[in-house]
């Protein structure tokens, strides 16, 4: 999508002359923010780290869903990029300025201007595949690689992550019943009894 000058004229007075307010969850990454400080929290702070801006309402169906994987997000890139969340009906000037017709309305800003964007419900896969555009990842434990694998039915992936873990231990209780789990999935009662014996007691 393009945007122009016409887009930081509208926003450039929101907030103007108001008395900034803001709220964080430190662990999450996770701002709320509103007609005041959205000048600071968004448009300046972008200009320093990415800044990933929610726009939704408690009325919205679809941005209960979009929020928590909005914020999973914030806490796994641990501050490559900054969420912030915009109650639209408590921020009336943002919401003009922005012209969101819709939520969840979702923009990444950098450099002060919102360089990608969507509205209406996402995939896990579609929101994770905007950030990785423009954010860079973090560096994720292969154990976490392969829980993520088995959630999305990923079998193959989880099992060559099972492998990376076990091959820089070789007695990783989690990664050994993983790999007995994919082989009972596959119908090889064996296999999995053979992973399942290299557990000690210790695991």
């Amino acid at each position: 999508m393009s945007w122009g000058l016409a887009f930081q004229n509208a926003v450039s007075s929101v907030g103007a002359g108001i008395n900034k307010e803001k709220t964080m969850d430190e662990q999450t990454y996770v701002f709320n923010a509103g007609d005041a400080d959205f000048q600071e929290r968004v448009l300046i702070r972008s200009q320093e780290v990415p800044v990933l801006l929610d726009c939704w309402a408690p009325w919205c169906g679809p941005c209960k869903t979009i929020g928590p994987i909005l914020e999973s997000l914030a806490k796994e890139y641990e501050g490559r990029f900054e969420l912030v969340k915009v109650d639209i009906d408590k921020a009336p000037q943002v919401a003009m300025a922005l012209r969101i017709q819709s939520v969840p309305t979702v923009y990444l800003f950098k450099g002060g201007r919102p360089v990608d964007g969507f509205q209406g419900a996402q995939p896990e896969s579609a929101i994770r595949a905007l950030v990785e555009r423009h954010v860079e990842a973090p560096e994720v434990p292969p154990i976490e690689l392969a829980r993520r694998a088995l959630e999305r039915g990923d079998t193959d992936a989880a099992a060559g992550n099972f492998r990376t873990v076990l091959e820089g231990d070789a007695d990783n209780g989690e990664a050994l019943i993983g790999m007995a789990r994919l082989a009972l999935g596959h119908g090889d009662e064996g296999a999995a009894v053979g992973w399942l014996d290299k557990i000690t007691e210790a695991n």
